[in-house]
């Protein structure tokens, strides 16, 4: 309840949203419980993606909070699990990190993510799973990291499975190219040979992340001509 009542303050003018994250980023070390941790970093994620969606004066609040929070994420995924009475435990370093994935902008966090990738970092007690390694894959599409056509590529060859093959739907859906959406956004409109339903789902979910808003307006008219 009390996180709820904060979550809400900047809305309700109880609070400036600079505030909150502040609050945000301090409690990421100091809470132990998965639930409330998820709680926190959702809405830490989901506020950062705000802010870049408004963009203008909004952008600075972005450049300031968005880096301590990476910042404050990474020391504790790179902290890893351990066997220690003191040590996050397995899942808490997975939640920790699926968030981390999440919120990763600057060139600094996407390339902790390569090195996660490419095992040229190693963290104690931690091994990356495939879905994490999509996770991290669909991140770089979304934010046009330097590698991420080739990285989509050769995870697609390493990973053959239907999970695999809708991971990389969503990769290359979120790919920041207008013709690489112009052609996803037919494949879900074609209603005469439509996509099985957890391919558009994937498709669908991942064609416009934050930050390619204006690839979102350019496509509008395509998505909407047959609306009404």
């Amino acid at each position: 309840m009390i996180w709820t009542a904060l979550f809400d303050a900047p809305g309700k003018e109880q609070m400036e949203n600079s505030t909150l994250l502040e609050t945000l980023i301090s409690s990421l070390p100091l809470e132990a419980n998965d639930p409330l941790i998820r709680q926190v970093m959702a809405e830490l994620v989901s506020n950062l993606n705000s802010l870049e969606r408004l963009g203008g004066e909004f952008s600075m609040e972005l450049a300031q909070y968005g880096p301590l929070a990476e910042r404050q994420l990474w020391e504790l995924v790179s902290t890893g699990a351990t066997a220690t009475d003191d040590s996050q435990s397995l899942s808490t370093l997975n939640l920790r990190l699926s968030r981390y994935i999440g919120l990763a902008r600057s060139a600094e966090a996407l390339a902790n993510l390569r090195g996660l990738l490419d095992e040229s970092i190693e963290i104690e007690g931690f091994n990356l799973g495939q879905n994490q390694r999509w996770n991290i894959i669909q991140r770089f599409s979304a934010r046009d990291y330097v590698d991420a056509r080739s990285l989509l590529a050769a995870e697609r060859e390493r990973d053959p499975s239907d999970a695999g093959r809708r991971a990389a739907i969503a990769a290359e859906a979120a790919l920041p190219d207008l013709e690489t959406k112009r052609q996803w956004a037919d494949r879900i409109l074609d209603t005469e040979n439509p996509l099985p339903l957890s391919n558009l789902r994937a498709a669908m979910g991942s064609l416009f992340p934050t930050g390619q808003e204006e690839l979102q307006l350019s496509l509008l008219p395509q998505l909407t001509e047959n609306l009404g």
